[in-house]
């Protein structure tokens, strides 16, 4: 089970993160998405930043990571958008195959 991963991403609005979630699943590279509001807490430009964002989780296998990472630094506005993959270990049998049907190329 260890083809698969979800992939962490932040955005700053709801907004953009739907523009890379829909290019994501039409390119067939993510089976899902999930989109939650958090408050991040971090230094940029050497100042401490408090700031409302849309974290979303992607579901995809490990293999269109790459391509994956690709679309959404294209996409993302950031100078520098938090990209972090993390591999799932075990999962229902039934889910992880749905991943493969849905991203198959």
């Amino acid at each position: 089970m260890e083809k698969y991963c979800v992939v962490m991403v932040t955005f700053a609005n709801e907004t953009d993160a739907v523009r890379v979630i829909d290019a994501a699943i039409e390119n067939k590279l993510v089976a899902c998405a999930q989109t939650f509001n958090i408050t991040s807490h971090y230094t940029w430009q050497g100042s401490v930043c408090h700031a409302p964002e849309v974290m979303v989780f992607f579901k995809t296998t490990k293999k269109l990571y790459d391509a994956l990472e690709s679309k959404i630094k294209e996409l993302h506005p950031y100078q520098v958008p938090e990209i972090i993959a993390i591999d799932i270990e075990r999962g229902l049998p039934d889910y992880l195959k749905w991943i493969d049907t849905v991203t198959a190329q």
